[in-house]
């Protein structure tokens, strides 16, 4: 009833766990589904401001190209105005000159109407005065009066037609001044107009690209909104599973507990068990003593009566198998233990064996090849951190249905099946010496109560481990002393 209840409880916890940990599993797949997720929105937050970034940098660099553009339409304009200013200039001189040119027409024209009439007249007076003999005084006076007016006259042309000829020549060169400058200020107003043109164009394209920021700060936005949501469900999925885990390692710590009350059941079980078998080997060693010393005490009588000798040895021997009897029983009954605390109380009047160091000769080795599960000696129990005293030692075979070999020579005195011990085998040797084969799982058909057997006879085999104990004057030995090395 209490093995199916234990069943029932670690089932029952197994499935529980195995709940949980699907539980788990789901969180951690959600856990790992959004961390993905966010990775994946925060690429795209790097992605859209690397482009806000770069668009941010276009729309700088098209503003400062603006600026420049509008400095130097402001220059233009400014050297427009000048040159057009420059014009005004040139052609109010222009005027100014055409009006000299104008009065010196005029004047040109007086002088030649002048002379042209000087001219005339000195023609008319030349042919009056014809005669030079009858010239008097006056007229001849009045003759070079005409030709002194006459080269003042030309003189006069001269001079207004050379004033003709430098103001056409600056009018001229005015008129060629005003041409160049007319053709400069076109240019510059063509510049101007593709500059205007360029700034429109770049206006309307840094207001797109306005446009593109915009749209890009809105998905921003979005994405920001996106992962603050997805911060919240990893945070709340982060407490489930820190919740969960521990809800686990609570679990986990229960059925650890429920382990080590296992372990703890059963090493009471173990202990309990060990007790009797350690009283029963003291038991069948005292039957074999007893047995011996009744064999010995009735063939001392056999020498006179061998009847009452056959029937000594037979009181004896029923005498010493109820003694025995009663010691296994008494062990059995006295080497209950029901609690741990009780198991504590036993190990603290935990009383240390009687022990002895081998001096002899080495012996044979029980098996062909082994290694030792546990040593010979005291040790503590790492899960229950009580004392123990193992009288002997366990090996464990390397092959399975093992040969068990008799060390040293000596005389079978005990070989048969022990409760709790499987089959056992005590051989008797010199010195008071004895070696008792327990945990085997066959024993020799040869072998018997009596029977003498030499060192390396097989007497019996093993699947599992053997427990391999000397004692010798009622004090134990370290089988390892006596034992050939493996």
């Amino acid at each position: 009833m209490r093995e199916c209840l234990e069943r029932f409880i670690l089932i029952s916890a197994f499935l529980c766990y195995g709940a949980m940990a699907v539980d788990l599993n789901e969180i951690n797949q959600n856990i790992q589904k959004n961390e993905a997720q966010k990775s994946n929105i925060d690429k795209q937050r790097a992605n859209l401001n690397l482009k806000l970034s770069t668009l941010g940098q276009n729309i700088n660099n098209n503003m400062q190209q603006i600026k420049k553009l509008d400095t130097e339409i402001q220059n233009l304009a400014k050297n427009i105005e000048s040159n057009k200013d420059q014009n005004k200039s040139q052609e109010a001189r222009l005027q100014t000159l055409e009006d000299n040119l104008a009065t010196l027409n005029v004047s040109l024209n007086q002088s030649q109407t002048k002379l042209s009439n000087l001219i005339l007249q000195h023609m008319t007076i030349a042919y009056v005065l014809d005669d030079e003999e009858s010239l008097n005084l006056e007229d001849m006076v009045t003759r070079e009066a005409f030709k002194i007016l006459k080269k003042q006259t030309t003189n006069e042309i001269k001079e207004i037609e050379k004033q003709q000829r430098s103001i056409v020549k600056q009018i001229n060169d005015i008129n060629s001044s005003i041409k160049e400058v007319t053709q400069i200020i076109t240019t510059q107003e063509t510049r101007h107009q593709d500059l205007q043109t360029m700034i429109a164009k770049q206006k309307i394209l840094v207001d797109n690209m306005r446009n593109e920021m915009q749209v890009y700060n809105q998905r921003l936005k979005a994405i920001d909104m996106q992962k603050k949501e997805l911060d919240k469900l990893l945070g709340q999925l982060n407490i489930l599973k820190k919740n969960t885990q521990e809800e686990i390692r609570k679990k986990q710590e229960a059925e650890r507990k429920a382990k080590l009350e296992r372990e703890r059941l059963a090493k009471l079980e173990r202990e309990r068990k060990r007790k009797i078998e350690e009283e029963k080997k003291r038991a069948a060693l005292a039957k074999a003593e007893a047995e011996k010393k009744a064999k010995a005490e009735a063939e001392k009588i056999a020498k006179t009566d061998s009847k009452k000798a056959q029937q000594f040895l037979g009181e004896q021997n029923k005498a010493i198998q109820r003694k025995y009897d009663a010691a296994v029983s008494s062990a059995e009954a006295s080497n209950t233990i029901n609690s741990f605390e009780e198991l504590k109380r036993v190990d603290s009047v935990y009383q240390r064996p009687e022990t002895a160091k081998y001096t002899g000769k080495r012996a044979g080795a029980p098996l062909d090849s082994y290694v030792i599960e546990q040593a010979f000696g005291d040790y503590i129990d790492p899960a229950y951190k009580i004392k123990i005293f193992n009288n002997g030692v366990v090996l464990k075979p390397k092959k399975n249905d093992a040969q068990v070999y008799n060390i040293m020579d000596g005389k079978v005195i005990y070989a048969e099946e022990m409760p709790g011990l499987k089959k056992v085998v005590v051989v008797e040797h010199a010195n008071s010496m004895h070696t008792i084969y327990s945990m085997l799982d066959k024993i020799a058909p040869t072998l018997k109560k009596g029977f003498v057997v030499k060192r390396g006879y097989v007497i019996g085999r093993i699947h599992d481990r053997l427990n391999l104990e000397i004692v010798q004057n009622g004090k134990h030995i370290n089988p390892v002393e006596v034992m050939a090395k493996n």
